[in-house]
């Protein structure tokens, strides 16, 4: 036991240590008891606590699956339906989908997830997405009608590159528009002076 530090009473994500559990003679490791922040109780490696992949006792992980936000962004449900799809065409864009929108650290977070826009419940299924949209045909990849609306159902299609670069946002537009709205408001021009508002 020497050369353990005491964590007592730290807080870790959720989980708020309580205590000294059980030291695992075989890997060295210390167990810790914890009180998550729902009210269950449990034990947890030490290290784990330490750096970061335990955070609680298993709800934030529940809450994020309902929500379709998990790293790996499926149930084990999607898991058993998406047998035989996975690596396919049709479910890597699925799972881009997903990433674009629910996690944060993906490079295109801020033009998806981070404007609001969403992935309907009902496709967090990969099989009710594959239902709705059919396989990817050839030389595709999923387009949004309403390119400030939602994936869902009735807003999605399969589309060519082509046609989806005439369905874009207009990026430079908005650059631009943010640029000079910077531009006066350092130098302190009237929004109106350059045609920022009328």
């Amino acid at each position: 036991m020497s050369g353990r530090i005491d964590i007592t009473g730290r807080r870790f994500g959720r989980l708020v240590v309580t205590g000294h559990d059980h030291r695992d003679r075989e890997e060295k490791k210390s167990y810790w008891q914890c009180l998550c922040d729902c009210g269950k109780k449990s034990i947890v490696r030490g290290c784990s606590l330490k750096n970061g992949d335990t955070t609680s006792c298993g709800c934030l992980r529940a809450e994020n699956l309902r929500k379709g936000r998990l790293a790996g962004m499926q149930a084990s449900s999607t898991r058993t339906t998406a047998q035989g799809y996975v690596g396919t065409p049709s479910y890597k864009i699925w799972r881009g989908m997903l990433c674009r929108c629910f996690t944060p650290s993906s490079g295109n977070y801020n033009r998806y997830g981070g404007r609001g826009i969403t992935v309907c419940e009902r496709w967090l299924d990969f099989s009710n997405f594959l239902s709705d949209m059919g396989p990817r045909p050839p030389r595709t990849s999923i387009d949004r009608i309403n390119v400030n609306g939602n994936y869902e159902p009735g807003n999605c299609r399969w589309v060519t590159a082509k046609e989806q670069t005439a369905n874009r946002r207009p990026l430079l537009e908005e650059h631009v528009q943010r640029s000079l709205a910077n531009l006066a408001r350092g130098r302190k021009i009237r929004r109106r002076k350059i045609g920022l508002e009328p």
